[in-house]
């Protein structure tokens, strides 16, 4: 129910107690009055009900921006612990190293402290040389991991800094897997629209990771195509080529850049039985570029 002014009711009911004596310009006057307090009311409700939106949309974006600043500290919080498990990795080989460092120079003295009793102690001798050279040998094995251990910790951090930003929202992906660094680019991000050049981002792409390697002694980086296209063995072969000389134009060797194309799934025990099954449909997941990145 609408309110009315209080000098506009007290101006009625002086009206109605002098009884119907009120002058017609009065009563349009506060006809038109009360009209003018009614279409301002529904003005005011009106705007009250457009801000009350305005302010729940920002609340809304609010929440949204919430949400993806979450996701971007999580992602970043699996980098760290990527990057922390590889420090600990090299932490714990070098330990192991120093151990075995220490096991041969005790067995090298013991081997020449039983040289001088080489008549009386020969059995001795021969044992403790084929334990020295374990131990040597086991050295030289700890030693060429704890290098590549520091080698993909090392270049795990250049990429990581290098990258923060496409890493941290997610469009590109790097981890460790069987001894390499892994980075993950979506193929649109590799190859320009019309498929016959590199993408402009991957050019500087290649000469961050020819950069984060050349720094960390001799490496390779070993190129392959997933995700679902349609590209043949030979258009794949060739877009992965323009990626390796885009790679070499950044003063990478070519004998450290290596291809591989995935060939085709071998079928199933039902499927060769039945002779005549249809293929199955290529897989919907975008392609995605590889660059496997491992030391020498």
């Amino acid at each position: 129910m609408p309110r009315f002014p209080s000098s506009l009711l007290g101006a009625l009911l002086a009206a109605s107690l002098g009884g119907c004596m009120v002058p017609a310009s009065k009563y349009d006057t506060a006809q038109s009055r009360l009209h003018t307090e009614q279409s301002a009311h529904r003005q005011t409700m009106q705007r009250l009900h457009s801000t009350q939106a305005e302010l729940e949309a920002a609340r809304q974006q609010l929440s949204q921006a919430q949400q993806e600043a979450q996701g971007q500290a999580e992602r970043l919080e699996a980098l760290d612990r990527t990057l922390a498990q590889a420090r600990l990795d090299a932490s714990v080989v070098s330990d192991e190293r120093k151990q075995a460092a220490e096991l041969v120079e005790q067995l090298r003295g013991e081997l020449e402290r039983v040289g001088e009793h080489l008549r009386e102690f020969a059995h001795d001798k021969s044992e403790l040389s084929e334990a020295l050279a374990a131990a040597q040998r086991r050295l030289e094995r700890l030693g060429e991991l704890e290098r590549s251990v520091q080698f993909r910790a090392l270049v795990a951090r250049d990429l990581a800094l290098a990258l923060h930003e496409p890493l941290t929202t997610g469009e590109y992906e790097l981890s460790v897997e069987d001894g390499s660094v892994v980075l993950r680019v979506p193929a649109a991000r590799i190859y320009a629209p019309d498929g016959e050049a590199l993408h402009p981002e991957a050019v500087q792409l290649c000469r961050v990771l020819v950069e984060a390697t050349r720094e960390h002694g001799e490496s390779y980086i070993a190129l392959t195509e997933s995700g679902g296209t349609d590209q043949s063995d030979e258009q794949l072969m060739l877009r992965l080529k323009r990626v390796s000389d885009g790679l070499v134009a950044e003063g990478l060797a070519e004998t450290s850049v290596t291809i591989t194309v995935p060939g085709p799934q071998a079928p199933t025990a039902s499927a060769s039985a039945e002779g005549a099954a249809d293929p199955a449909p290529p897989t919907s997941d975008p392609p995605v570029v590889l660059f496997s990145i491992a030391s020498v």
